[in-house]
């Protein structure tokens, strides 16, 4: 299983320091997208990037 998750932000600033967390990529100004096989590893992302 792939777990991909996209968040928007309204700031991007706030995009720019999520994707220094491991396996997340900045898509554009304000999205960051994080893909994993782990669905636990997904919510941990989770909670220390929303």
């Amino acid at each position: 299983n792939e777990f991909k998750v996209e968040i928007c932000y309204n700031r991007h600033t706030d995009a720019y320091k999520a994707s220094f967390y491991p396996n997340v990529k900045l898509k554009n100004n304000n999205t960051i997208e994080f893909t994993c096989n782990n669905y636990f590893e997904a919510l941990r992302m989770k909670l220390f990037l929303i």
